[in-house]
């Protein structure tokens, strides 16, 4: 009989264990204290079955062991105040439901992962060092606050009225495959962060409403992820950091201000034609603007540097749908193409304000039927313009134009011809990517690119064509802008390299006979003998690639050539009155 009873009495209290239980504070007072507990009873630390710990109103708990709440049907309710002990703490609420009326003093963490939504619609902002977030979503009215670190790895939406706010300058922001979304009318406010990284798997991720300010956003999601721009963003004093994965720009606009700065390892930007990016920095941009393959296309490019010599280098091709705006800074294309695309426009170019074309990349343009194009173009230190005409009604899909330090025998290789030959000491380059070609140059050039004498009172136009500088009319140079002078040429007929010479220019590939001065054998194996020239002379040798082979004073025995490999070379002669150039052939 004895067993019986004592055996309902194990079933009764059994029973009653695993019920619902709520934990209510009565009074100021650790954590771990019966007094500070209605009943004496202590919550205990993780709790696993669905109990409720309740911080009531005017009371003051303080936590000496970090929290968990590990069931679906928990919760933790705030209306009074909770406290970290010296170490701080944290509380995880996992699966468990939490309403925050009170306040939160020195506590290390809050980790949330929970369906439902939580509530915290106190009057005071519920502060922690670092909060956790997954799959959750706040309302009620109040602030959460992460002072050092967000961390988001899955869906975060802040409704109802209520903030979560980052606003520390050390702050950061790790998105691990999350999103952050601002709800119907609730506000994340991370303006004053200090970092924003976009870590591997955080694909397809949509920022936040008010993404602006002094702020470090690294991407780095790896692949062909994205993330995508929610509204424009403006990177103002800090740096945005394209590690890997695209940043897609979303129909919204990107821009650089004040102290902002662009860092590109392996990172993209996507944009289509809705969308601007505008650099209105100082200096212009550390890193370039590396645009994803078919995504790029921008509306408007704009810069506007306040040292009025920023730079802003491109990673990839560019198309421009609307403007090109050059108001004050350089845009270096490096070896890609900047192509506009029909109807678009270049605005407010000029000798500070230009596309750099000194690599193997160029400035694209279509021109109309009869239609001129200003090509604002140049290298690093000179602006050197060309202006190009279409003519007999020809329409031009596709003319890109670079521009090239100094003048070689073939173009782009061959020895220097701009070293001692009296010219404008750089070269044109014409490539028409579609159809034939029947246009006017205008070449615009500064006065301190003119070199060895160059009299631009008798100057022409020269092309390279084939392995020979032809020769044109020449006339007198006219005044285009300050110490900037312009030549033009008619019936262009072929893609080409162009230049300027003078009446007193001598090309090494376009070898002339001066007199009856020449060289001999030719083809040559081991000696080249001179007829018809005072000795003694100073020789030099030069590669197809213009490098000076050797150098040699010779009087009537003639120039050994026996140790040079078989091939082309150049010869320059000086004698004591003029320069003579030729070309020969080493057996």
């Amino acid at each position: 009989m004895h067993n019986k009873y004592l055996l309902i009495l194990i079933t009764l209290l059994l029973s009653l264990q695993t019920k619902a239980t709520t934990y209510k504070s009565i009074a100021n007072g650790n954590f771990h204290v019966g007094a500070t507990w209605l009943g004496g009873i202590v919550p205990p630390t993780n709790i696993t079955t669905a109990d409720t710990i309740h911080i009531a109103a005017g009371t003051q708990v303080t936590i000496h062991n970090d929290i968990t709440l590990n069931h679906p049907d928990a919760a933790l309710v705030l209306d009074g105040t909770i406290l970290s002990g010296a170490t701080p703490k944290y509380i995880a609420i996992k699966g468990a439901a939490f309403y925050g009326m009170g306040d939160v003093v020195n506590f290390d963490s809050l980790y949330i992962n929970t369906q439902h939504t939580v509530n915290i619609a106190g009057t005071k902002p519920l502060s922690f060092y670092k909060v956790h977030a997954d799959t959750v979503a706040f309302s009620g009215g109040n602030i959460l606050k992460a002072i050092t670190s967000l961390h988001v790895s899955g869906p975060l939406v802040c409704g109802g009225v209520t903030t979560l706010e980052i606003n520390q300058p050390t702050s950061t922001i790790y998105m691990r495959g999350g999103s952050l979304s601002e709800g119907a009318t609730g506000i994340i406010k991370i303006a004053g962060c200090g970092e924003l990284i976009y870590t591997p798997g955080a694909a397809n991720t949509t920022t936040d409403i008010e993404l602006n300010g002094p702020l470090n956003i690294t991407i780095d999601v790896g692949g062909t992820d994205m993330v995508k721009l929610a509204q424009d963003l403006d990177i103002s004093s800090g740096v945005l950091t394209l590690r890997s994965g695209i940043l897609n720009l979303n129909n919204n606009n990107l821009r650089f201000s004040t102290n902002g700065d662009l860092n590109t390892s392996n990172g993209k930007i996507s944009s289509a034609s809705s969308s601007d990016i505008e650099v209105t920095t100082s200096n212009g941009l550390t890193g370039s603007l590396t645009f994803a393959t078919g995504a790029n296309t921008l509306r408007n490019l704009i810069i506007n540097t306040t040292s009025g010599n920023g730079l802003v280098s491109l990673g990839s091709d560019l198309r421009v749908a609307l403007n090109l705006d050059l108001q004050s800074g350089k845009v270096d294309v490096i070896d890609h193409d900047l192509s506009l695309v029909a109807g678009a426009t270049i605005k407010n170019a000029g000798p500070f304000s230009y596309v750099v074309t000194d690599g193997l990349g160029g400035l694209i343009q279509d021109i109309g039927s009869n239609q001129s194009k200003a090509f604002p173009i140049g290298t690093i230190t000179d602006y050197t313009p060309i202006n190009i005409t279409s003519k007999n009604n020809t329409v031009h899909n596709g003319i890109k134009m670079n521009v090239l330090t100094d003048v070689r025998d073939f173009g782009n290789s061959g020895s220097y011809i701009s070293a001692t030959q009296p010219c404008v000491r750089h070269t044109w380059h014409l490539e028409n990517t579609l159809g034939s070609t029947d246009v006017e140059l205008e070449v615009i050039w500064p006065n301190n690119i003119e070199a060895n004498g160059f009299d631009r009172s008798k100057a022409y136009i020269t092309m390279l064509n084939g392995h020979a500088w032809d020769k044109h009319t020449a006339a007198a140079a006219t005044n285009a802008f300050a110490n900037s002078y312009a030549l033009k040429r008619d019936n262009i007929k072929d893609d080409g390299f162009f230049t300027v010479f003078d009446v007193n220019t001598v090309s090494v590939a376009h070898v002339v006979q001066d007199d009856n001065i020449s060289i001999y054998p030719n083809p040559a194996k081991d000696v080249l003998r001179l007829t018809g020239i005072e000795y003694p002379v100073k020789s030099y040798i030069y590669n197809t690639a213009g490098q000076l082979i050797s150098t040699e004073l010779i009087n009537n025995a003639g120039i050994n050539i026996s140790n040079l490999s078989s091939g082309l070379y150049y010869l320059k002669v000086e004698s004591n009155k003029t320069t003579h150039h030729f070309k020969f052939l080493k057996e």
